[in-house]
């Protein structure tokens, strides 16, 4: 009689041949965990480095970038605009209210990537005036016009999240623009990780750009060039996956 082990393959040669196919699928799924996981750790310690040294106020553009947050957060994405000057002419501006220490900061810095010196991992000198003025009494509801309606409102979907929790919770606004840094940064890491895992190859360069300085600060701020890098290489991703496959690039994919 044929013994249960025997009927179900778990002869004596069942478990080396189960160790066998483990270390092939192990073998098999490295090419994409190895850089995936590298990809995961390094951004994640290194946003979290940024965001611990550099202000939430300082950026290129911080009016543009904290403005256009605060208007998909608090869902004024589609008010008015009315016609303001500005050194390059008359612009159309859209009309928010709200909390003056968001669309009214006056301790924004505006500074280029470069010029933040990003890499030194030095305190940023605003980083406590900025936190303190954030989190000060002194502040009332203002209608400004401001510049949120620059880019498509998309953009900025994943920082939007993170600032409407902290509203919603009634979180101080320094911990407030830090969430929304957060959830910036891991929207940033879901895309490129999933670029990592479509694209048929190429994948430590993926890693290895999804953890240059630059685009990884992006990430970890209020700026909407982080997502739009990650859902730029999502797409690069996905074209080569369907190239890949000879599938052609409908209007579904």
């Amino acid at each position: 009689m044929t013994s249960n082990r025997a009927r179900f393959g778990l002869g004596k040669s069942s478990m080396p041949d189960l160790i066998v196919r483990l270390r092939d699928w192990l073998r098999g799924k490295s090419k994409v965990l190895i850089p995936l996981v590298s990809f995961l750790i390094v951004c994640c310690i290194e946003g979290c480095a940024f965001i611990a040294t550099v202000g939430p106020l300082t950026m290129p553009d911080p009016h543009l970038h904290l403005g256009s947050t605060y208007a998909l957060a608090t869902l004024q994405s589609f008010n008015s605009t009315t016609m303001v000057d500005s050194p390059d002419g008359a612009k159309r501006a859209q009309n928010l209210v709200g909390d003056s220490r968001y669309i009214d900061q006056p301790t924004v810095s505006n500074q280029t990537v470069e010029g933040i010196d990003i890499t030194a991992l030095k305190r940023d000198p605003q980083y406590d005036a900025q936190v303190e003025a954030l989190n000060s009494d002194d502040h009332s509801i203002v209608h400004v016009a401001t510049r949120s309606n620059q880019y498509l409102f998309v953009s900025y979907l994943p920082q939007a999240i993170g600032m409407k929790f902290g509203l919603h919770f009634g979180l101080r606004p320094s911990a407030v623009l830090k969430l929304a840094r957060l959830t910036n940064l891991l929207a940033f890491m879901l895309a490129i990780g999933i670029a990592i895992v479509m694209i048929p190859s190429g994948k430590w360069f993926f890693a290895v750009f999804g953890c240059l300085p630059y685009p990884v600060f992006c990430a970890s701020s209020l700026m909407a060039d982080g997502p739009v890098i990650g859902y730029t290489a999502c797409f690069i991703a996905l074209s080569l996956w369907l190239f890949a496959r000879r599938k052609p690039l409908t209007t579904v994919w």
